[in-house]
């Protein structure tokens, strides 16, 4: 599984990438709900902007933040593709 961001994580089998949100329980133990299996990145990108917009709908009306979370995304992309484990 990898790190895309502090509240998301990417898995794959050989079929589709495994998207992961991180929770924190109360005993705060780390745990990762299956967000969903997804079929390509460019949808697993529209799966994390469209659960953040709805989790905060004032995000929509703000440009700046949208684009970080592209250039997040546009970043994991490269390290993911290139085998960065860092």
């Amino acid at each position: 599984m990898e790190k895309i961001n502090e509240k998301y994580y990417l898995g794959s089998n050989k079929n589709t990438f495994i998207l992961y949100e991180k929770k924190i329980s109360s005993t705060g133990k780390e745990n990762f709900k299956n967000v969903g299996y997804i079929s390509s990145l460019d949808a697993v990108y529209s799966t994390i902007i469209e659960r953040e917009i709805k989790s905060d709908l004032s995000i929509i009306n703000n440009i700046e933040i949208i684009k970080n979370m592209i250039k997040e995304l546009k970043e994991f992309t490269i390290k993911y593709v290139e085998g960065d484990k860092s």
